[in-house]
């Protein structure tokens, strides 16, 4: 089995690295928790982040968004939908966990190709999920609870940053 997961990942990274999908791998992977092999799922499944209106709207895709439990003037949020693409959802959310932990250093950019405006824009989302994440800890905030909301956010600056590798305005 494991001989087979390696031959998989191996058939997955030499996609990753065709023009078609390399650009936006290579600008996801500057975000803390995403690899090679996320970033190609994240890409694959979202197909052109350009595609999407706006932040929100990814997250949504992703069933990222708190639910809500409205009656006349009385508005209650909740847990996330879960009403999306699974797939991203836990790639985001497994993700995100990485941002709990102690060493929060700026990731180098994977490759030579990303360019400097793509690596800030990287780096400052990375600072701020960071900064977040303790926030919500100090707050009391549950560690899962935490994490989604980390996720929800990590999915907006997938967004952009899809978006700036493909050429469009983020």
């Amino acid at each position: 089995m494991e001989g087979q997961k390696r031959e998989l990942e191996k058939f997955i990274r030499a996609h990753a690295r065709e023009p078609r999908w390399r650009g936006r791998v290579d600008a996801l992977r500057c975000l803390k928790g995403i690899e090679e092999i996320t970033a190609f799922a994240l890409v694959a499944e979202a197909g052109v982040f350009s595609g999407f209106d706006s932040a929100r709207a990814f997250s949504t895709w992703a069933g990222l968004v708190p639910s809500e439990h409205s009656s006349g003037p009385r508005r209650r949020t909740g847990g996330i939908t879960k009403t999306g693409n699974s797939n991203v959802r836990r790639l985001l959310v497994e993700a995100s966990w990485y941002y709990a932990r102690a060493t929060a250093a700026r990731k180098p950019a994977p490759s030579p190709d990303v360019p400097l405006r793509i690596e800030n824009h990287a780096a400052k989302a990375v600072k701020r999920l960071v900064a977040r994440r303790r926030e919500m800890s100090a707050r009391g905030k549950r560690p899962s609870v935490a994490n989604c909301a980390t996720a929800r956010e990590l999915a907006c600056w997938c967004w952009a940053i899809g978006r700036m590798a493909e050429g469009a305005d983020a």
